[in-house]
């Protein structure tokens, strides 16, 4: 039997197993033919690992090696790209921001720098009360100058905390950035009070603390440091 009828034969007997459905995906293998083609026009025989061993009845000749390593290859690229498609859409769905999250970082910036803003505005309305007696020198451990540095440092960090939620002047703001403004607020508060718990001559309402309204320095009620906004002394 001729080479030319050997093949021609194969051919037959590949496309009866593609009728019967005993081939179920398309690849492409190129039977060799010594001009190339087979009935006169290149044939392209479309087959898996089983028709690969149709190929085979003829020799190593009788497969297209080129055309099979490029195959080959093409399952092994395969693995890498859809995994790498299939982690491209896990991560987008894990890092992605969601609106929900986004609204609760909104509302968490917000009623911190509330919270700071707050502390400074109670710092500063004590500060302003006992202006004249500062600049008269009637207070030991707050001379004038120290008022005007107090005064310069709560104006500047108090209008730098208004701007973290700004919108025309900030569009995204840092955890860090939030958190040291509060930070610098609880500072200032924490070197100018004293802790009264368990003190028997100084607390809040005791008859100790320096009226700024006089100049005589009468003694009056102490008064507690307001940090908490209004909004929020009915969840404590």
């Amino acid at each position: 039997m001729s080479d030319f009828q050997f093949q021609k034969n194969l051919w037959h007997f590949v496309l009866s197993l593609e009728n019967l459905g005993f081939t179920g995906k398309i690849v492409s293998y190129y039977l060799r033919t010594p001009d190339g083609s087979l009935f006169g026009q290149s044939v392209k025989a479309i087959m898996e690992e089983k028709e690969l061993s149709f190929c085979l009845l003829e020799g190593s000749k009788g497969v297209n090696w080129t055309q099979f390593l490029k195959q080959f290859l093409s399952w092994v690229a395969t693995l890498f790209v859809i995994g790498l498609a299939v982690a491209a859409i896990f991560a987008q769905g894990i890092y992605s921001p969601s609106k929900i999250q986004g609204q609760e970082v909104t509302l968490y910036e917000d009623r911190v720098t509330n919270l700071t803003t707050q502390i400074y505005k109670d710092f500063n309305t004590s500060l302003q009360t006992y202006r004249p007696t500062a600049e008269a020198g009637l207070l030991g451990t707050l001379p004038n100058a120290t008022w005007y540095q107090l005064n310069a440092t709560v104006n500047s960090n108090s209008k730098a905390g208004k701007n973290l939620i700004d919108p025309k002047k900030t569009q995204s703001v840092e955890v860090e950035t939030i958190l040291d403004a509060l930070y610098k607020s609880l500072s200032l508060i924490q070197n100018n009070t004293v802790f009264t718990l368990g003190q028997n001559t100084v607390f809040p309402g005791a008859n100790e603390c320096i009226d700024p309204s006089t100049s005589n320095l009468t003694t009056v009620a102490c008064k507690p440091p307001k940090l908490l906004p209004s909004f929020a002394l009915t969840r404590v």
